[in-house]
């Protein structure tokens, strides 16, 4: 088998990108983080694939969306390859279109095999609630009545709270701090869970072998650590938000991170920031309120071998007369 490193990735999606609005999909830093528990990656002359262990649910597999000519042959082809396994097979950040392409393909590539595809409930990964793309010149500029109140929370949060850019290396411990203070509050607040801090600690270790990749900024209170947020740019015009984490405790600081980061995303003439989605209602709500310019609903639909058709094959053994 061969294995891929972040810099092949990075080409392969590179060499892929289509008119895809969810740029997500080109993002390798985040198939590394959310394949942290193994991650696959399938290509034919036309298209990629992607394929990982569900982070949070053992003995399941993630497929993401085909991306290249995306006309699913590759997706159909692998599917046909697969064993499934215990807790079976999810597709991700899929569109109803992408569902469609998937079962015509099925239909024409899988003669004797039958699936069934039936969109679940996503209850666990980001795309629960729909993902928002924010236009960074709007945020930046906090212009009108309807950035009042986030307007008053970032002017708030200002005059106490300086920032400046990520040096991976001399600033991880700060970064790490961060996170045990988040932790912190998550634990009194009574929610945390077992592996709330892997995400950002499979980040932290991708910083430390790759950190030309990280672009990001350190946010402080004196000097007192109390946020960061990481992004990437998979696309000319559009950046991703990885991570925007803070101190929940400090009144505004949420606000004033995500529209610092659009201040400087618009200074190096990038347009759109992919806030991603969100697992809960309230991390939605916070993303709603910056006005997006677009948001898209992606959905998980479990896949299942419903039937084999009759194509026996059969084995002999070759011995001499």
């Amino acid at each position: 088998m061969k294995l891929f490193s972040f810099e092949f990735l990075k080409e392969e999606l590179q060499g892929s990108r289509k008119a895809r609005i969810d740029s997500y999909l080109y993002s390798p830093l985040y198939y590394l983080i959310t394949g942290r528990k193994g991650a696959w990656l399938y290509r034919n002359n036309y298209s990629s694939l992607i394929i990982c262990n569900h982070p949070h649910i053992q003995k399941r597999l993630m497929i993401f969306p085909e991306i290249g000519l995306a006309d699913y042959s590759l997706t159909a082809s692998v599917l046909g390859m697969l064993d499934f396994p215990k807790n079976g097979i999810q597709l991700s950040r899929y569109t109803n279109e992408d569902l469609k392409k998937l079962k015509q393909s099925l239909e024409i590539l899988n003669q004797y095999k039958t699936y069934e595809i039936k969109p679940i409930e996503e209850l666990i990964m980001d795309w629960r609630f729909p993902i928002h793309i924010l236009d960074t010149q709007k945020v930046a500029s906090l212009e009108g009545k309807r950035f009042g109140s986030i307007r008053t929370r970032y002017n708030k949060a200002k005059s106490s709270i300086t920032f400046a850019s990520i040096s991976a290396k001399s600033d991880l411990n700060a970064l790490r701090a961060v996170l045990k203070f988040w932790e912190g509050n998550m634990i009194l607040k009574g929610k945390d869970s077992k592996d709330m801090a892997e995400f950002y600690l499979t980040l932290f270790e991708l910083i430390k072998i790759h950190p030309e990749s990280i672009n990001g900024l350190l946010f402080m209170n004196d000097r007192r650590p109390v946020g960061f947020c990481i992004w990437d740019q998979p696309k000319e015009d559009t950046a991703n938000s990885l991570v925007n984490l803070g101190d929940t405790n400090i009144s505004g600081l949420s606000d004033y991170q995500t529209v610092v980061l659009c201040q400087i995303l618009i200074a190096r003439g990038i347009q759109f920031l992919n806030l991603g989605g969100s697992e809960t209602v309230g991390l939605n709500d916070f993303k709603v309120k910056f006005r997006p310019a677009f948001s898209i609903d992606v959905l998980s639909a479990e896949i299942k071998l419903k039937k084999t058709g009759n194509n026996p094959i059969e084995r002999f053994e070759i011995v001499p007369e």
